[in-house]
């Protein structure tokens, strides 16, 4: 039952049903509370339909039942970036890297040119 709802809720997603997305992530996270893969997942349906603070609050717990979790950091620093908390998003997006994602690197650097340009780095 459990993987049928997250294949499911992985469906609405695609097929842009975010609010049955949610329902669907809402009991899988009912299920199994330590799902790290429904919060990010409900976290990102919730940014999409524009509650970028319900997103927060999913990345957040997403975080904290991993603190590694790349994902958990980059989904919320864009959620983090779109609020306008530009310093929390460089801090998200700087300890995603830590975790291990080099492909945060460029947008770490867009943000650092639109927050703090006294701390850009030129790479040749």
């Amino acid at each position: 039952m459990l993987q049928y709802d997250i294949v499911h809720g992985a469906s609405c997603s695609a097929l842009r049903d975010k609010e049955d997305s949610i329902k669907y992530y809402n009991r899988i996270i009912e299920l199994n509370p330590k799902n790290i893969r429904a919060y990010n997942k409900r976290g990102l349906a919730r940014y999409e339909m524009g509650d970028k603070d319900g997103a927060i609050e999913d990345f957040n717990k997403d975080r904290k039942l991993d603190p590694k979790n790349v994902d958990a950091y980059s989904n919320r620093g864009l959620a983090r970036y779109d609020l306008g908390d530009k310093e929390g998003a460089i801090r998200d997006y700087t300890q995603a890297i830590e975790c291990g994602s080099p492909f945060l690197v460029d947008t770490l650097e867009v943000s650092k040119i639109i927050t703090q340009p006294e701390k850009i780095v030129f790479r040749n």
